[in-house]
């Protein structure tokens, strides 16, 4: 290899493990964004504070719908794993292709689509959180 054909790997090799490194990092933030979530949502429904029973009064749909998009998040995480662990799986059957991964199977595009669905999932929960909050907060109950 010349020097600039080994330089252009380094920087490859250090590029994906940035990627790595950060996809990691979005999975345990979307992690914590769902399970606090859900949380929340289990504490508003279990307490007797104004701010709780004003939230549950006007706004217990949203409420029951930032849990719901919280929980479905977190399975896609899980589902992200599992479609990965079967993507691996067939890539290791694939001898005569050198061991890669086959980007027509559905578990190998799964991993794709449940990656960026539980991103977008704890979002939209935060976001409905977040406006319930703010609302009930400006409301004073």
């Amino acid at each position: 290899m010349t020097d600039d054909t080994e330089k252009a790997f380094e920087q490859r090799q250090q590029r994906l493990g940035d990627k790595r490194e950060t996809s990691g990092r979005i999975g345990e933030t979307t992690r914590f964004i769902a399970f606090g979530i859900i949380a929340l949502v289990f504490t508003i429904h279990g307490s007797d504070s104004a701010i709780a029973t004003g939230i549950i009064t006007r706004h217990e749909a949203l409420l029951n719908a930032a849990g719901l998009v919280a929980c479905l998040s977190v399975l896609s995480d899980y589902l992200q794993y599992v479609c990965g662990y079967f993507s691996v799986d067939h890539a290791l059957t694939r001898k005569d292709n050198a061991y890669t991964y086959d980007s027509t199977t559905w578990v190998y595009r799964g991993r794709s689509f449940f990656f960026w669905a539980k991103q977008v999932l704890a979002f939209l929960g935060a976001a409905i959180v977040v406006g319930l909050m703010s609302g009930a907060m400006i409301s004073g109950s």
